[in-house]
């Protein structure tokens, strides 16, 4: 298991992942305009992702989340 900074070639990953763990409440994570996102993999592959996301409905009051794969929940990870 490895944490990396974020690439943008990794936001369509990240997005998956925060969608399916944030359902309809993923959208008040931007991950294009997040800061200081990073992403824990495991094999290369993606399984979790964590920054610091600023929420324009809130008044720019920047949020912390944290999202990782179903499957690889209870692990450590998060």
């Amino acid at each position: 298991m490895t944490i990396e900074t974020a690439q943008p070639s990794d936001f369509a990953e990240i997005e998956k992942i925060f969608i399916d763990g944030f359902a309809d409440d993923a959208r008040m994570y931007p991950i294009k305009r997040s800061t200081n996102l990073f992403v824990a993999k495991d094999n290369g592959k993606i399984v979790g992702a964590g920054g610091l996301f600023v929420n324009y409905l809130h008044g720019k009051v920047p949020k912390a989340a944290i999202a990782v794969d179903f499957s690889f929940h209870r692990k450590g990870i998060g």
